[in-house]
């Protein structure tokens, strides 16, 4: 096809849209507007998976398999410690029981995270409070509008913040489960287990039909490490 073509064959496409305009910033300086996306989420799982070479008979052009064969994986907790032992597994179906444990920790973790834990106001934290200038959020002046930030999880007081900041910096109800090589090959074998469970809702984006970048089963959220 010639470059007139070509031009030809676009132009057919382009003119159903309107122009665009491409508008730069009037501002001097940029500045975190989402805060709560700094606040660490309080759990995280790391996976790992095992495999084994099989040969492969049912398909000429695949010479091999790899097929699961076991797996690993830790919680860690708010303090950035293991708040479980570390769960190991050897055998059949590992992939799908994975999901399944997976799907057990959700529930756990969820049922910690609807319990808030009450504001304690020790004597030297209230004057810290009303002593405070910033806030600790977002850095600006505190002047009248300033309320408690606190760990919902712990009870502690964490400093002096404006109404509208502490509002917005709320937990993260998603759980990652980072895997290790995830992108390339764990992330696979984890979306053909997801698909035996009809009733979860199931989310993916993917570069190719191999390559997953991210998937998501219910509030579990797979990521590679």
């Amino acid at each position: 096809m010639s470059s007139e073509a070509i031009f030809d064959d676009h132009l057919s496409y382009c003119r159903i849209h309107k122009p665009q305009k491409v508008e730069m910033p009037t501002a001097t300086h940029l500045s975190i507007e989402k805060f709560h996306f700094q606040l660490p989420v309080p759990y995280a799982i790391y996976v790992d998976f095992e495999s084994i070479i099989t040969p492969n008979t049912q398909q000429v052009n695949d010479v091999s398999l790899h097929e699961p064969c076991g797996y690993f994986y830790v919680v860690i907790g708010p303090n950035w410690k293991s708040v479980k032992s570390l769960t190991v597994y050897r055998g059949i179906g590992a992939a799908k029981l994975l999901v399944s444990s997976m799907l057990k920790e959700e529930e756990e973790i969820s049922s910690i995270l609807k319990k808030i834990i009450s504001l304690s106001k020790p004597t030297d934290e209230e004057k810290l409070f009303k002593s405070a200038v910033n806030c600790q959020l977002c850095g600006d002046e505190l002047k009248k509008d300033r309320v408690r930030d606190y760990d919902h999880l712990t009870g502690k007081y964490k400093g002096s913040a404006h109404n509208i900041c502490n509002l917005n910096y709320k937990l993260s109800w998603k759980i990652p489960v980072i895997l290790h090589n995830g992108k390339h090959f764990d992330t696979h074998i984890i979306m053909q287990a997801m698909g035996q469970f009809k009733d979860e809702k199931i989310d993916c984006s993917a570069n190719s039909m191999e390559k997953y970048i991210t998937s998501s089963v219910g509030k579990l959220q797979f990521v590679n490490s």
